[in-house]
């Protein structure tokens, strides 16, 4: 339901991951099962201010997104992933690895 948010995630995670960032990698890893389990889409950031594994800096992603329809730090990031992302297919392996 929340496919494109947790997508975004993914590549944060697995950005903080390969930069040696410990604490944001389980961060985001932790956000990532939380907003899989979701029964519901998100369509505003009051539906997940008491959710488990989201924090405050995943909030405010989380409203960014919601209010842009991107990440800014998701972009800025992405060329400097060893493993380009080529499709959506790609990525929910990865999460599911992961």
């Amino acid at each position: 339901m929340n496919t494109d948010l947790i997508q975004n995630f993914v590549i944060l995670r697995d950005y903080y991951k390969q930069i040696g960032d410990k604490w944001r990698t389980k961060a985001y890893g932790e956000a990532i099962i939380s907003l899989n389990n979701l029964s519901f889409r998100i369509t505003s950031i009051k539906q997940v201010k008491n959710i488990r594994g989201i924090g405050k800096t995943i909030q405010e992603k989380i409203k960014e997104y919601l209010e842009t329809g991107k990440i800014k730090k998701v972009e800025e990031v992405k060329p400097l992933l060893k493993k380009q992302y080529t499709s959506k297919e790609d990525e929910i392996i990865k999460l599911f690895e992961g």
